[in-house]
């Protein structure tokens, strides 16, 4: 039975790797695409920093009690 259960989840964690590298390689092609018909990608710099402060204020909201944080 412990036999099975560790193939098993071996096999979800390949799986799941698999699943994984197609995302990378899926965002790689859409940016090289991107840069050769000099199109503007859909997730840029700008919308990476509104991301990146979101998730600092989150932080900063769950280590002062919850309070609300004004971006």
């Amino acid at each position: 039975m412990w036999f099975l259960f560790q193939q098993r989840k071996i096999h979800y964690r390949y799986s799941e790797n698999k699943h994984f590298i197609q995302l990378y390689k899926d965002e790689v092609y859409y940016f090289a695409e991107c840069i050769e018909n000099n199109h503007k990608p859909f997730n840029d710099g700008e919308a990476g920093l509104k991301v990146v402060k979101m998730l600092e204020a989150a932080d900063k909201s769950l280590k002062d009690d919850y309070k609300k944080i004004r971006l």
